[in-house]
């Protein structure tokens, strides 16, 4: 097919018509579901863009509907710049994800990524995909924004500031996942411009209430954790052994 792809070329392409495919594009609700995945997901293969005014939707896939901690933070963030440029957001969790066939998006963030994920996502579609704070994927067409080591720095500077000078960093396992190496990297960093003994400052667990007798054996007097999980087991067995947080 060769020129502009119009709503006319789409319709005779797909044997069906004008009106059909404009229905489908345009989210009308009488199209049959099998209709308007075959319409949508030929126009985005082939890169076409609906005419006319209407706003940009970008969709979110997430885990579930419970949110909490960072993911309510990170949530609200994206919520907050999205419409700030006058983009539409929806939620899809990682179990609805024929949603993505069936609608049309300018875009895809996926807060999630596990393996076997990429199957079901629309790869041939015209659109950029990228996951956010999720584990590598081996996909080159899809990038991944992993944690931010400008971040965590700030956040050891932080207890350095306080007075705190030996802070027990507690990771997740790094094997295959660069954003936990980039952590680690940083937290090394730190502790070599801060004279901090990184060998014996830093663990890696899948069990971190585990580690709290090794904590209180180097007599840590801070702790910087993976994730919100991993503080809060840490946190339960530190009360349980009589100490106080924050003192």
């Amino acid at each position: 097919m060769s020129g502009k792809l119009t709503i006319r070329k789409l319709a005779e392409e797909l044997f069906i018509s004008r009106s059909t495919v404009h229905r489908a594009l345009s989210g009308h609700p009488n199209v049959r579901p099998e209709v308007r995945r075959k319409v949508l997901q030929a126009a985005q293969k082939k890169g076409y863009v609906l005419q006319g005014p209407r706003k940009y939707c970008i969709a979110i896939i997430v885990q579930s509907f419970y949110f909490s901690g960072y993911m309510e933070y990170l949530l609200s963030a994206l919520e907050s710049e999205f419409h700030r440029h006058a983009f539409q957001i929806e939620l899809i969790t990682e179990q609805d994800l024929d949603l993505l066939w069936n609608c049309m998006f300018d875009g895809i963030v996926s807060l999630v990524w596990k393996k076997g994920l990429e199957k079901s996502l629309p790869q041939n579609f015209a659109v950029p995909i990228i996951t956010i704070n999720a584990a590598s994927n081996m996909l080159e067409t899809i990038p991944v924004i992993m944690s931010d080591p400008y971040g965590i720095r700030l956040a050891l500077d932080y207890l350095y500031q306080r007075g705190c000078r030996k802070i027990f960093y507690v990771s997740s396992p790094t094997e295959n996942v660069p954003d936990a190496n980039l952590r680690l990297m940083e937290f090394l960093r730190f502790c070599q411009e801060t004279g901090q003994d990184f060998e014996s400052l830093h663990r890696e667990t899948v069990m971190p209430e585990e580690l709290v007798p090794v904590i209180l054996q180097n007599k840590a007097d801070a702790i910087f954790s993976a994730n919100e999980n991993c503080t809060a087991r840490i946190g339960v067995q530190l009360k349980k052994a009589g100490l106080r947080i924050p003192e």
